[in-house]
C-alpha cells in the first residue's frame, strides 16, 4: 500500500525540489525517486533551470560550463550534444579499449594472455586461433573452424540450389 504524503513532506518537497538533487530528497523523505518526481509533477513543481550566458552549455558528464564550441554538433538536430568533446573522447577511448581487450582473458589482477587456441564447436578439434573467422561475440571468433564453416555453407548452398531446381 502506498504511503500518503503529509503536509510537512509536501512543504519540504516544494522548498527543496527546484534546487536540490532528487536523490537527496528521496533519501531524506524515505521515498522512491520516481515517487518524488511524480508528486512534484502533480504539484506543478519544476526543477530550477539555471540561466547560462549565451554561447555556453553545461556538460552532462563533467558538469562544467563550457563554450558551445567545446561540444560536437548533432548535424541532424543542428544542436550540440550533451557531453563536451573531452568527455566524449574519454568515453570513446574506453569503448575502444574494451573492444580491443575483448579477446583477452584475465588471469589474476595484473597480467593478461591472448587466446591462442580454441575448440571447434562442430568437429571438436582444438586448433590455432588463426583457423577461426572473426566475430563480435565468442571472444571475437567464430564457433566453428574455417574448414567446418566452409563445409556447412557448401552443403547449405547445394541444398538451396536443389530446392530452386538449378
Amino acid at each position: 500500500m502506498l504511503k500518503k504524503w503529509t503536509d510537512e513532506e509536501i512543504e519540504f518537497l516544494k522548498k527543496h525540489y527546484p534546487y536540490e538533487d532528487t536523490d537527496y530528497i528521496a533519501e531524506t523523505l524515505n521515498r522512491p525517486i520516481n515517487g518524488i518526481r511524480l508528486k512534484a509533477s502533480k504539484l506543478g513543481i519544476k526543477k530550477y533551470k539555471e540561466t547560462l550566458p549565451e554561447g555556453y552549455k553545461r556538460c552532462s558528464e563533467c558538469k562544467k560550463i563550457l563554450p558551445i564550441n567545446e561540444f560536437y554538433i548533432n548535424k541532424n538536430r543542428n544542436k550540440p550534444y550533451s557531453n563536451c568533446k573531452s568527455c566524449d573522447r574519454k568515453r570513446n577511448k574506453m569503448y575502444l579499449e574494451k573492444k580491443l581487450n575483448k579477446n583477452k582473458t584475465k588471469i589474476n589482477n595484473n597480467s593478461t594472455i591472448t587466446i591462442k587456441e580454441k575448440k571447434c564447436a562442430k568437429c571438436g578439434k582444438i586448433l590455432s586461433i588463426d583457423n577461426f573467422g572473426k566475430r563480435r561475440n565468442n571472444n571475437g571468433f567464430q564457433s566453428y573452424c574455417k574448414q567446418c564453416e566452409r563445409e556447412y555453407w557448401k552443403k547449405n548452398n547445394e541444398k538451396r540450389l536443389m530446392e530452386r531446381g538449378w
